[in-house]
């Protein structure tokens, strides 16, 4: 028998994973190289053991988990025609049953599966007490200068280096803050004009190895993914959202004082009151996670001294995030903690 359909492949997104709050997400991608004919289709089989034995199933490579163990995402295209997955039972049907039934595994059913998949290892970590704190620039724009431009920041006081840890600060550019330099203070100076990040870092050396950061390729993210914080298994903190530095080349027009915002209750519920110093006209608010990740955004029109209402999504998670207001020409952060 000829099948035409292939199951293809995908790569775990993240392969060493800690239960945070009692859960995991597990996230695959695909890699485009599956072929699905017509009349077939494709789901995911989130399967565990020695024996995988399938548990979930979806039609996305994501699901999530509540228990430690390694798990692995299959991928099924198959017809359901001629393959009746109604007598799948999650906990008992093997990966291997189901193989055994097609083309591929010496069955007469046509269909595809990913033996390989994509493989997560999920443990119980313990907490870790390393916290980044807050950092703030002292000039949010700094002019450029006989072909150089200096940038430093002050932190807010609300380090925690545990016995052991050291604190790193890291200087990155643009949206996909890619990593330019490293110091052990919060001082950078540049040779090109361009928006830039300073980001505190705190982490052991014998468990996170910065020998592997390239300057100019890796980004901050990829550091943060690997930290407990964004639900990988190092214990280390790193300040994803940092103190933003726009270098310009100055027009000689004198600058205006640095605007600030505030806002309260902290902690709340999501619902709270936002006021700016220096921010005028329609600004864009943006709430951002300790990993780095957006999870709110909002056009808003905002008056200097005139408190603005937010409320966020109801399916907003508790934890830390900074809130950060961006205008046409000032931006300015402030952290807040959802509970």
């Amino acid at each position: 028998i000829e099948c035409d359909e292939d199951a293809g492949t995908i790569t775990a997104e993240n392969t060493n994973l800690c239960l945070t709050d009692g859960t995991a997400d597990l996230t695959a991608t695909l890699n485009d190289d599956a072929v699905i004919p017509e009349g077939f289709q494709m789901i995911h089989l989130l399967a565990t053991g020695p024996d995988p034995v399938i548990v979930q199933g979806a039609l996305t490579p994501s699901f999530e988990v509540t228990t430690a163990g390694t798990y692995t995402i299959h991928t099924l295209v198959y017809d359901d025609s001629t393959l009746d997955l109604g007598t799948l039972v999650f906990g008992t049907t093997t990966v291997a049953s189901i193989n055994t039934m097609l083309v591929q595994g010496g069955g007469g059913i046509c269909a595809s599966m990913d033996l390989v998949g994509a493989t997560f290892i999920v443990e119980e970590c313990l907490p870790c007490a390393a916290d980044a704190g807050t950092l703030q620039a002292n000039a949010n724009t700094v002019c450029f200068v006989a072909g150089s431009a200096t940038m430093n920041a002050t932190p807010g006081g609300d380090l925690v280096v545990p016995e052991g840890f050291e604190v790193l600060y890291l200087l990155t550019s643009g949206e996909d803050l890619i990593i330019r330099q490293g110091s052990f203070t919060p001082a950078f100076v540049v040779t090109s004009i361009g928006q830039y990040t300073m980001h505190t870092l705190v982490y052991d050396p014998n468990t996170l190895d910065l020998g592997e950061v390239v300057f100019g390729v890796t980004s901050a993210l990829d550091i943060a993914s690997q930290l407990m914080q964004a639900g990988g298994t190092i214990c280390a903190a790193l300040d994803v959202p940092g103190a933003p530095v726009s270098v310009e080349v100055c027009t000689g027009i004198a600058d205006h004082d640095e605007p600030v915002i505030s806002l309260w209750p902290s902690p709340n519920d999501g619902r709270f009151t936002v006021v700016g110093a220096g921010l005028h006209g329609s600004v864009n608010l943006q709430v951002i996670g300790l990993d780095g990740r957006l999870v709110h955004e909002q056009r808003m029109v905002m008056r200097s001294g005139t408190p603005v209402q937010v409320e966020l999504p109801g399916s907003t998670a508790p934890g830390v995030f900074t809130v950060r207001v961006l205008a046409e020409d000032a931006q300015a952060a402030v952290r807040i903690v959802i509970e």
